[in-house]
């Protein structure tokens, strides 16, 4: 049964449909039910959001199914299919597809749009690791790439924004490469989106902690069960040994800014809830992501690992260095894409912004440096990295990487070239843009007429819709 959902997902549930010569059938909306409404300039209430074509990943001709009869599937198969909906956003796409499957897919009584098992509220009987005076939650974010289904809004702008759920059913918006909230909409922007007109494109999950308070969570050392300085944290990868994913079958591994690495199971509230991460003499890394079904994760050196939740050991798989000279002094970040894994690298000669990337051979465990990009884009934030195809960003050009200011900051947390790099662009705007082969470092994106628009402001095509 994994096996189908996984093809499910792989395929796009958004190209599920009854096709008629190779085309696909519009998927349409229900309006009154399928609408994001604004309950202030930045908080977003909804129901049966995103029941329209939705994508994973970058689009591309991989993801089109075959032409397959989805609407004569038998009922108790959908049953079980449904059991692998991991969201309600999942459930909304998977109802929208025919009257045989919105009867099969029972909207779940959790309002939570984004996953169905988050927020998540961090229990305060954990010993000396969660505060107990402000309750933290577990919180998910998705970014997304939005563009005009309507053929006469082409060529047009595309629009990659985060939504963030803190409250279930409140959806909040993001600037993707800050992870600031947006909170001066024009006042034109629309009071609803009409989500038949648009195609969302899901391009990156990402979790954290949050409180209603403030917009990160910090732990002090002494707050700490194990002494390994985790003052804030930097990232956080879910792992379930359950599908679909529950609250008791799920370990969060959270990287604190400082490398320290922690395991916490959820939903257990014994002492035996948190373990430290370490191999050896090794207990300081500097990225981890879910790959192929596994924890890994990179160190300092750039030495990777593969991570057993269940039987707490680490396993090294390469030993091999990267990132020498100026870059072995920065964090290194990692990426998936298309099932390679990749880790991005920083260095500044000359005080100049320069990258490196590698692609990680399996077979001789070891890193082959990558020298193009070719179309596609890698966006760097604070948590995560993740490629998408310039031919999804009208007015791009792919083999570049753009990044924020402070990104893979130094072990130091020595700015002297961000300080200088950054120093004339907008408060709004500290985005770099390096092309690979680039001898002469990045350039501020303010250098690159309309590459701002994809971030901001929203365009104006969202008002049509």
């Amino acid at each position: 049964m994994s096996d189908i959902f996984y093809y499910l997902r792989t395929h796009g549930l958004a190209t599920l449909g009854n096709r008629k010569d190779g085309e696909e059938d519009e998927i349409t909306l229900d309006l009154n039910n399928n609408e994001i409404h604004p309950s202030s300039l930045s908080n977003f209430s909804a129901l049966d959001v995103i029941e329209q074509p939705v994508e994973t990943g970058v689009s591309d001709q991989q993801l089109q199914g075959p032409d397959v009869p989805w609407a004569d599937i038998p009922s108790d198969l959908l049953t079980e299919i449904a059991k692998y909906l991991e969201s309600r956003a999942d459930v909304c796409v998977s109802r929208a597809v025919c009257t045989n499957w919105r009867a099969s897919f029972s909207l779940p009584l959790n309002s939570s749009i984004l996953c169905s098992m988050l927020p998540y509220k961090i229990s305060n009987t954990l010993p000396d690791f969660i505060s107990k005076i402000r309750p933290f939650h577990l919180v998910t974010s998705i970014v997304y790439l939005i563009h005009p289904c309507s053929q006469s809004l082409v060529p047009s702008k595309s629009w990659l924004v985060t939504i963030e759920e803190l409250n279930p059913g409140k959806l909040t918006l993001l600037l993707p490469l800050r992870r600031a909230a947006i909170k001066d909409l024009p006042e034109n922007f629309p009071k609803f989106l009409s989500l038949s007109d648009l195609h969302v494109t899901e391009i990156s999950r990402e979790y954290n902690f949050q409180n209603a308070e403030e917009r990160w969570c910090e732990f002090s050392s002494s707050d700490c069960p194990f002494d390994c300085g985790v003052h804030s944290v930097q990232k956080v990868v879910l792992f379930s040994n359950k599908a679909p994913p529950t609250i008791a079958g799920t370990t969060a591994f959270i990287l604190g800014t400082k490398g320290s690495l922690v395991a916490l199971e959820l939903g257990n509230h014994s002492d035996k809830a948190c373990w430290l991460v370490r191999c050896g003499s090794v207990y300081k890394f500097d990225d981890i992501l879910n790959f192929k079904g596994q924890v890994y994760g990179i160190d300092r050196k750039g030495r990777v690992y593969i991570i057993s939740y269940n039987e707490q050991i680490i396993c090294r798989i390469t030993n091999d260095a990267i990132g020498t000279g100026q870059a072995s002094d920065r964090h290194k970040r990692l990426v998936e894409f298309r099932g390679e894994l990749y880790v991005l690298t920083r260095y500044s000669p000359e005080m100049k912004i320069s990258f490196c990337v590698y692609k990680l051979n399996e077979e001789q465990h070891k890193w082959d440096q990558v020298t193009s990009l070719g179309n596609k884009i890698l966006f760097v934030t604070p948590n995560v990295c993740f490629f998408v195809s310039s031919r999804d960003c009208p007015g791009w050009k792919g083999n570049c990487i753009v990044f924020p200011v402070d990104s893979l900051p130094s072990y130091t947390q020595s700015s002297r070239p961000d300080m200088r790099f950054f120093r004339r662009a907008s408060r709004e705007f500290k985005i770099g843009v390096f092309y690979m082969g680039q001898t002469d470092g990045a350039k501020l994106i303010r250098l690159y007429p309309g590459y701002s628009d994809l971030f901001w402001p929203p365009p104006s095509w969202l008002s049509a819709t």
